[in-house]
């Protein structure tokens, strides 16, 4: 491919094909330490997003149904979004779990919690599928032996009394100050360094998605009247390489073989390097910044992998 300006349609194949090109590479890597396999897990199941991302914007269907084919096709808007937001919270989950702790007892501690809580959702699961009573019985001992270990880490010890309070119940993993009275969503963004205005709007915008509530459907319908349908997959196209981009950094940064698999490509690093600035820039000037992108001479799109199948 020649050296020039790529829309964000081509960022997005250059991310994808990169991500899918490593998830095959590392698809044997296990992990030897919980900070490993919990990464692993993060990135197989976003390489999975990622592609059914771009099953979505270029979909294969229509040959299956023929009314589709025969009315012009169908453009999903929804979907996209409810996938992205998926890849959102990935990020500043795997940030916050993986790479914000400032040191190796603190991540430990981190990851414990997490642990206690897919116990406890475990536990509630269990329940309400009513399985083998002995299966609520070994959850319950298990989240016993990994809160005994919690509350007697001399981190936990460390903790101010509210910071204790803030992860007292099961479903609570995220250690919080006095005060500090805020979704735990946007709490996460911060800690991950992306700008409050842009959080708050993704947020917002893909939740209504997710959860089908009058704003989004009222959106798909004047979207879908005035077919001003490219922007808007172009607007989820953005996000979606921004977290990807930026799962995948994390997972560098955890997996070695991983990082070295993307030493000597200058594309991806390079994307990588733009969405990390323009995380931390304001939903303002995000419009006119996404440019960068679209006129950064400096991708190149020569040395992109090819990826085959993750199987």
């Amino acid at each position: 491919m020649k050296k020039g300006k790529m829309d964000i349609t081509k960022i997005f194949s250059i991310v994808l094909e990169t991500f899918l090109y490593i998830a095959k590479e590392t698809g044997n890597l296990q992990g030897n330490k919980a900070d490993e396999k919990l990464s692993l897990a993060f990135f197989r199941q976003s390489a999975l997003i990622g592609y059914s991302l771009d099953d979505t914007y270029s979909p294969q269907s229509l040959a299956k149904f023929p009314s589709l084919e025969e009315s012009g096709g169908l453009t999903d808007i929804v979907t996209p979004f409810i996938l992205v937001r998926n890849l959102f919270e990935t990020y500043i989950i795997m940030y916050y779990l993986l790479i914000d702790s400032e040191s190796e007892k603190e991540k430990e501690f981190r990851l414990n919690l997490w642990d206690r809580h897919g116990l406890s959702e475990g536990m509630e699961m269990s329940k309400l599928l009513l399985v083998n009573r002995n299966v609520i019985k070994e959850y319950e001992r298990q989240y016993k032996v990994l809160w005994k270990k919690i509350v007697s880490s001399d981190f936990y010890k460390k903790l101010s009394e509210p910071e204790k309070k803030s992860i007292k119940k099961p479903y609570k993993w995220i250690v919080k100050k006095k005060g500090e009275n805020i979704y735990d969503i946007l709490y996460l963004s911060d800690i991950a360094k992306i700008h409050p205005s842009q959080a708050g709007f993704i947020y917002k915008f893909l939740s209504n998605y997710v959860h089908s509530q009058s704003f989004s459907l009222e959106h798909q319908a004047t979207i879908l009247k005035f077919s001003d349908t490219k922007e808007e997959l172009d607007r989820s196209k953005f996000y979606a390489c921004m977290f990807l981009s930026l799962i995948l950094d994390c997972f560098c940064k955890i997996i070695p073989k991983a990082r070295d698999l993307i030493d000597d490509n200058k594309d991806i690093k390079e994307i990588i390097e733009v969405y990390q600035e323009l995380k931390e820039e304001s939903l303002l000037d995000i419009e006119v910044e996404k440019n960068k992108l679209k006129k950064n001479k400096k991708v190149q799109t020569n040395k992109i992998p090819n990826p085959t199948n993750l199987a």
